[in-house]
């Protein structure tokens, strides 16, 4: 399930057995893809060093370059609020061979 906030998209996942969402969520289906998966600890807002690696380092020594579709951000059991610094984050970005 998504919700779109300006350019940004909240997801959660939904059973089939749901019947209801609210009415100003969609429901959006994110296409089969390769991602690479890249985890951090402490505040979400260390994040940016995630992307900051990919950018600067992982996609230049790697044979594959972004796909260009969503990201996904889990935000599970292991996450424990936006600034705590026990919590543990998955970043997954799309990614495909270089051509």
């Amino acid at each position: 399930m998504c919700s779109r906030i300006g350019q940004r998209f909240i997801y959660r996942q939904i059973s089939w057995k749901e019947k209801r969402r609210p009415a100003e969520m969609v429901v959006r289906e994110i296409p089969a893809n390769t991602y690479v998966l890249f985890t951090f600890n402490g505040p979400f807002a260390n994040a940016g060093a995630v992307h900051a690696y990919l950018y600067s380092t992982w996609l230049k020594d790697s044979e594959y370059e972004l796909a260009g579709l969503y990201n996904i951000e889990i935000y599970d059991e292991r996450s424990h609020g936006p600034e705590s610094d026990d919590s543990i984050t998955d970043i997954c970005f799309p990614v495909r061979k270089r051509s």
